[in-house]
Protein backbone atom coordinates (compact mmCIF):
# COMPACT_ATOMS: atom_id res chain seq x y z
CA UNK A 1 0.00 0.00 0.00
CA UNK A 2 1.41 3.39 -0.96
CA UNK A 3 1.87 6.23 1.54
CA UNK A 4 -0.71 8.33 -0.31
CA UNK A 5 -3.23 5.49 -0.04
CA UNK A 6 -2.65 5.23 3.73
CA UNK A 7 -3.32 8.94 4.20
CA UNK A 8 -6.40 8.92 1.96
CA UNK A 9 -7.92 6.14 4.07
CA UNK A 10 -7.79 8.13 7.32
CA UNK A 11 -11.31 9.49 6.81
CA UNK A 12 -12.81 5.99 6.87
CA UNK A 13 -10.64 4.74 9.75
CA UNK A 14 -12.46 3.24 12.73
CA UNK A 15 -11.07 2.39 16.22
CA UNK A 16 -9.70 -1.14 16.47
CA UNK A 17 -11.83 -3.78 18.15
CA UNK A 18 -11.64 -3.57 21.92
CA UNK A 19 -10.04 -0.11 21.99
CA UNK A 20 -12.79 2.49 22.18
CA UNK A 21 -12.45 5.66 24.21
CA UNK A 22 -12.83 5.16 27.93
CA UNK A 23 -16.40 5.62 29.17
CA UNK A 24 -17.22 9.25 29.88
CA UNK A 25 -19.36 10.01 32.92
CA UNK A 26 -21.39 13.18 32.48
CA UNK A 27 -21.60 15.71 35.28
CA UNK A 28 -24.81 17.48 36.27
CA UNK A 29 -25.59 19.94 33.45
CA UNK A 30 -24.63 23.60 33.71
CA UNK A 31 -27.61 25.32 32.08
CA UNK A 32 -26.08 28.70 31.20
CA UNK A 33 -22.80 27.79 29.50
CA UNK A 34 -22.15 26.68 25.92
CA UNK A 35 -19.04 25.27 24.23
CA UNK A 36 -17.71 26.59 20.91
CA UNK A 37 -15.55 24.01 19.10
CA UNK A 38 -12.91 25.54 16.81
CA UNK A 39 -12.56 23.00 14.00
CA UNK A 40 -12.06 25.07 10.85
CA UNK A 41 -8.27 25.04 10.42
CA UNK A 42 -6.52 23.56 7.40
CA UNK A 43 -3.97 21.56 9.41
CA UNK A 44 -1.31 22.31 6.81
CA UNK A 45 1.61 21.69 9.17
CA UNK A 46 0.67 17.99 9.26
CA UNK A 47 1.41 17.63 5.55
CA UNK A 48 -0.14 14.67 3.76
CA UNK A 49 -1.89 13.48 6.94
CA UNK A 50 -4.55 16.17 6.44
CA UNK A 51 -4.83 16.00 2.64
CA UNK A 52 -7.98 13.87 2.82
CA UNK A 53 -9.18 14.41 6.40
CA UNK A 54 -9.45 17.49 8.61
CA UNK A 55 -7.01 17.70 11.52
CA UNK A 56 -9.62 17.02 14.28
CA UNK A 57 -10.41 13.69 12.58
CA UNK A 58 -6.82 12.40 12.60
CA UNK A 59 -6.75 9.08 14.53
CA UNK A 60 -5.05 9.00 17.92
CA UNK A 61 -3.39 5.86 19.32
CA UNK A 62 -5.78 3.56 17.48
CA UNK A 63 -8.53 4.34 19.98
CA UNK A 64 -10.21 7.61 18.97
CA UNK A 65 -9.75 10.80 16.98
CA UNK A 66 -8.18 14.07 18.12
CA UNK A 67 -11.57 15.79 18.36
CA UNK A 68 -12.84 13.22 20.85
CA UNK A 69 -10.74 14.64 23.68
CA UNK A 70 -12.33 18.10 23.73
CA UNK A 71 -15.80 16.68 23.21
CA UNK A 72 -15.33 14.13 26.01
CA UNK A 73 -14.18 16.95 28.30
CA UNK A 74 -17.33 18.88 27.41
CA UNK A 75 -19.58 15.95 28.33
CA UNK A 76 -17.54 15.24 31.46
CA UNK A 77 -18.00 18.87 32.59
CA UNK A 78 -21.77 18.92 32.16
CA UNK A 79 -21.83 21.44 29.30
CA UNK A 80 -25.25 20.93 27.66
CA UNK A 81 -24.45 22.13 24.14
CA UNK A 82 -21.46 22.15 21.81
CA UNK A 83 -21.53 24.39 18.72
CA UNK A 84 -19.30 23.03 15.95
CA UNK A 85 -17.44 25.68 13.94
CA UNK A 86 -16.00 23.70 11.05
CA UNK A 87 -15.00 24.44 7.46
CA UNK A 88 -12.18 22.42 5.91
CA UNK A 89 -13.18 18.84 4.96
CA UNK A 90 -15.96 19.08 7.51
CA UNK A 91 -18.40 16.43 6.35
CA UNK A 92 -16.69 13.45 8.02
CA UNK A 93 -16.21 15.49 11.19
CA UNK A 94 -19.90 16.43 11.44
CA UNK A 95 -20.96 12.85 10.72
CA UNK A 96 -18.62 11.54 13.44
CA UNK A 97 -19.83 14.02 16.05
CA UNK A 98 -23.48 13.27 15.35
CA UNK A 99 -23.05 9.50 15.42
CA UNK A 100 -20.69 9.26 18.39
CA UNK A 101 -21.46 12.23 20.61
CA UNK A 102 -24.86 13.81 20.01
CA UNK A 103 -27.05 13.16 23.05
CA UNK A 104 -24.24 11.50 25.00
CA UNK A 105 -24.45 12.58 28.61
CA UNK A 106 -27.30 14.87 27.63
CA UNK A 107 -25.08 17.05 25.43
CA UNK A 108 -26.46 18.40 22.17
CA UNK A 109 -24.11 18.75 19.21
CA UNK A 110 -25.22 21.94 17.42
CA UNK A 111 -24.19 22.13 13.77
CA UNK A 112 -24.56 25.88 13.39
CA UNK A 113 -25.96 26.73 9.94
CA UNK A 114 -26.45 23.02 9.19
CA UNK A 115 -28.65 22.38 12.23
CA UNK A 116 -31.85 22.75 10.22
CA UNK A 117 -30.85 19.85 7.96
CA UNK A 118 -31.92 17.36 10.61
CA UNK A 119 -35.32 16.47 11.97
CA UNK A 120 -35.54 15.19 15.56
CA UNK A 121 -35.44 11.55 14.49
CA UNK A 122 -32.69 11.82 11.87
CA UNK A 123 -29.61 12.69 13.87
CA UNK A 124 -28.31 9.33 15.03
CA UNK A 125 -28.18 8.04 11.47
CA UNK A 126 -25.37 10.47 10.78
CA UNK A 127 -25.10 13.07 8.07
CA UNK A 128 -27.41 12.14 5.15
CA UNK A 129 -25.31 11.15 2.14
CA UNK A 130 -27.61 12.92 -0.30
CA UNK A 131 -27.54 16.27 1.50
CA UNK A 132 -25.09 18.86 0.18
CA UNK A 133 -23.60 21.20 2.76
CA UNK A 134 -23.86 24.86 1.72
CA UNK A 135 -20.59 26.77 1.66
CA UNK A 136 -19.71 28.73 4.77
CA UNK A 137 -18.21 32.21 4.55
CA UNK A 138 -14.42 32.26 5.05
CA UNK A 139 -13.22 32.98 8.56
CA UNK A 140 -10.07 34.81 9.61
CA UNK A 141 -8.98 33.64 13.03
CA UNK A 142 -10.71 32.75 16.28
CA UNK A 143 -12.50 36.05 16.88
CA UNK A 144 -13.93 36.07 13.37
CA UNK A 145 -15.12 32.47 13.76
CA UNK A 146 -16.96 33.40 16.94
CA UNK A 147 -18.60 36.39 15.27
CA UNK A 148 -19.59 34.33 12.23
CA UNK A 149 -21.31 31.83 14.53
CA UNK A 150 -22.68 34.44 16.96
CA UNK A 151 -26.27 33.55 16.10
CA UNK A 152 -25.88 30.13 17.72
CA UNK A 153 -23.42 31.08 20.47
CA UNK A 154 -24.48 34.34 22.08
CA UNK A 155 -28.07 33.68 23.03
CA UNK A 156 -30.11 35.06 25.92
CA UNK A 157 -29.94 31.80 27.88
CA UNK A 158 -26.12 31.60 27.78
CA UNK A 159 -23.94 33.39 30.33
CA UNK A 160 -20.51 32.07 29.35
CA UNK A 161 -18.88 30.64 26.21
CA UNK A 162 -16.24 27.94 26.56
CA UNK A 163 -13.95 28.19 23.51
CA UNK A 164 -12.26 24.87 22.72
CA UNK A 165 -9.85 23.61 20.10
CA UNK A 166 -10.82 20.44 18.27
CA UNK A 167 -7.27 19.06 18.03
CA UNK A 168 -5.90 19.32 21.59
CA UNK A 169 -5.11 16.12 23.49
CA UNK A 170 -5.91 16.43 27.21
CA UNK A 171 -8.45 15.36 29.83
CA UNK A 172 -9.98 18.11 31.92
CA UNK A 173 -13.03 19.07 33.95
CA UNK A 174 -13.93 22.66 33.05
CA UNK A 175 -16.18 23.22 36.07
CA UNK A 176 -13.53 24.46 38.56
CA UNK A 177 -12.18 26.92 35.97
CA UNK A 178 -15.70 28.16 35.23
CA UNK A 179 -16.37 28.56 38.95
CA UNK A 180 -13.22 30.68 39.43
CA UNK A 181 -14.05 32.70 36.32
CA UNK A 182 -17.46 33.61 37.71
CA UNK A 183 -16.20 34.11 41.23
CA UNK A 184 -13.69 36.67 39.94
CA UNK A 185 -16.32 38.35 37.71
CA UNK A 186 -13.73 38.12 34.92
CA UNK A 187 -14.39 39.13 31.35
CA UNK A 188 -12.08 36.42 29.98
CA UNK A 189 -10.32 33.44 31.56
CA UNK A 190 -7.64 31.51 29.65
CA UNK A 191 -6.69 27.98 30.62
CA UNK A 192 -3.05 27.04 30.01
CA UNK A 193 -0.70 24.25 31.00
CA UNK A 194 2.70 25.04 32.48
CA UNK A 195 5.51 23.38 30.52
CA UNK A 196 9.03 23.46 31.90
CA UNK A 197 11.57 24.91 29.48
CA UNK A 198 13.88 22.33 27.94
CA UNK A 199 17.24 23.41 26.60
CA UNK A 200 19.27 20.54 25.13
CA UNK A 201 23.02 20.59 25.68
CA UNK A 202 24.98 21.00 22.46
CA UNK A 203 28.49 19.67 22.12
CA UNK A 204 30.66 20.86 19.25
CA UNK A 205 33.70 18.94 18.10
CA UNK A 206 37.07 20.44 17.30
CA UNK A 207 40.07 21.66 19.14
CA UNK A 208 39.39 23.80 22.19
CA UNK A 209 35.62 23.42 21.98
CA UNK A 210 33.48 22.82 25.06
CA UNK A 211 29.87 22.03 25.85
Amino acid sequence: MTTNKVFSDLGSWRPREGAPMAPVEAAAPIPDVRAALLAGGLGERMGKVTDAVCKPMVPYAGACRLVDFSVANTVRSGVPELVVMSQHLERDLLDHLIRQWDGRGGMHVHLGPYERIFGPADRHGGLPADVALPARPPEHGTADALLTNAEWLFTADCRDILVLHADHVYCFDYRPMLHKHRQAAADVTIGVQRIEAFRPALRHGGSGSRA
